[in-house]
């Protein structure tokens, strides 16, 4: 019996509602992948501790702990070394993108986000 292959995993860490709503609904419908969402970073860390999903993205500002700490602590985490990340955020000054990408994101996107640039992004770390 051929074995159920799962869904790809995203871990969608977005403080306002309207926005982590949209981009989760969109994710999930258009791409097929299971998405979990969350606003608070330290309760994201978590989860992804425990979910080890296969795609982060996060915004930088966020309550608890920022997506720079988020970015830093996944990097140290044994099982999210090499978990591709995403930054989504309104900060878009060369500097904080630089950050994030030192820190170990993989690439960034300024907010609102297009569907098609969050998907072609999406699509290229995941190799769908």
């Amino acid at each position: 019996m051929a074995e159920k292959i799962s869904p790809k995993t995203v871990l969608l860490i977005e403080d306002h509602t309207n926005i982590k709503e949209i981009y989760g609904k969109y994710i999930s419908n258009k791409l097929g992948l299971d998405v979990t969402t969350e606003e608070d970073g330290q309760k994201a860390y978590d989860i992804a501790v425990k979910l080890k999903p296969d795609l982060i993205i996060t915004d930088i500002n966020l309550p608890s702990i920022t997506g720079y700490d988020l970015i830093h602590m996944f990097r140290k985490h044994p099982d999210m070394m090499c978990t591709p990340i995403i930054v989504i955020s309104v900060l878009n000054h060369r500097a904080q993108v630089q950050e994030c990408i030192k820190l170990g994101a993989n690439d960034f996107m300024v907010k609102p986000a297009s569907f098609k640039l969050m998907e072609e992004k999406i699509r290229k770390l995941l190799n769908l």
